[in-house]
């Protein structure tokens, strides 16, 4: 009875690893007890094992849950910063790169680049990435050997977690380390104006959440670059017209000094005629 009440002190303080251990001479009652003892705080061990590996499996799910949300959280924070600051630039070639500048710290990306599309030549070209690496010229046709080619051909994100098995991948010098790469669309007014390239340094590098963060960041990227670009036209536009003005007033004032020669040069002659007339007509030649 003695090591039947130190047991289930023992239990009820949490110790279900307690065993009760009688002696030989015991008799059949207390024998029967005992078994039934350990039977009962071998089921609480086993019990116990499950709820701590179920609470272990809970505890992990929620860590896990919630650096995803706070990762989820950062970019968007992110995103909306690079939002804030790209609507006030509109200088393209500016634009490019404080957007791929920010992009890069703030998602802590190996590689970012923005690339135009001319519909009109069919190149792909124009992007200096943050470390003023100009990106060699790709063919829109060259989209089955280039991912960015692909993407702006076919006007869909490509995401290719590890690209040593992907034909269409393209290693440039510069970017040695790239282990997996995703390109999205700039889309605006349903046309493809540019790609924004991303390359990490591993594999399996973005997330679908974080790749939805990109693609949303990528329309205003797109819209704020047709700004740019269109205020960049106007600017240019305006300044033609401005010197097309000052020729014209530059012209006007040679066509007037010209006009006021002329004028002089003939008055001269035609002065001397009227005056030699009159003195014939007066009778005194």
């Amino acid at each position: 009875l003695k090591a039947l009440r130190e047991g289930a002190r023992a239990v009820g303080e949490g110790d279900y690893a307690y065993r009760v251990r009688q002696p030989a001479n015991t008799n059949l009652e207390l024998a029967e007890l005992s078994r039934a003892f350990n039977a009962m705080t071998a089921q609480l061990q086993a019990n116990k094992r499950q709820i701590d590996a179920y609470t272990n499996e809970v505890e992990s799910i929620v860590d896990l849950r919630a650096r995803e949300l706070s990762r989820k959280a950062l970019q968007l924070e992110v995103a909306a910063e690079v939002s804030s600051k790209i609507a006030t630039i509109l200088k393209p070639q500016e634009l490019i790169t404080e957007v791929t500048g920010l992009i890069q710290s703030r998602f802590e990306i190996y590689r970012v680049g923005i690339l135009m599309v001319d519909s009109n030549s069919g190149m792909i070209t124009r992007a200096i990435d943050p470390e003023g690496v100009l990106y060699p010229p790709i063919l829109l046709s060259d989209d089955a050997s280039s991912v960015i080619a692909w993407v702006a051909r076919n006007g869909q994100t490509l995401y290719v977690p590890d690209v040593s098995g992907e034909p269409r991948f393209m290693r440039l010098p510069d970017a040695p380390a790239t282990q997996s790469e995703l390109a999205i669309p700039l889309m605006f007014a349903g046309s493809v104006i540019g790609v924004l390239n991303l390359e990490a340094d591993h594999r399996n590098a973005f997330q679908p959440d974080e790749i939805g963060v990109l693609e949303s960041l990528a329309n205003e990227i797109a819209v704020s670059m047709h700004n740019a670009q269109t205020f960049d036209q106007l600017t240019e536009a305006n300044r033609d017209l401005a010197q097309a003005m000052l020729q014209a007033r530059q012209g006007a004032v040679v066509k007037a000094r010209f006009l006021l020669n002329a004028s002089h040069k003939l008055r001269t002659p035609l002065n001397a005629i009227i005056g030699y007339s009159e003195t014939i007509l007066s009778g005194l030649y």
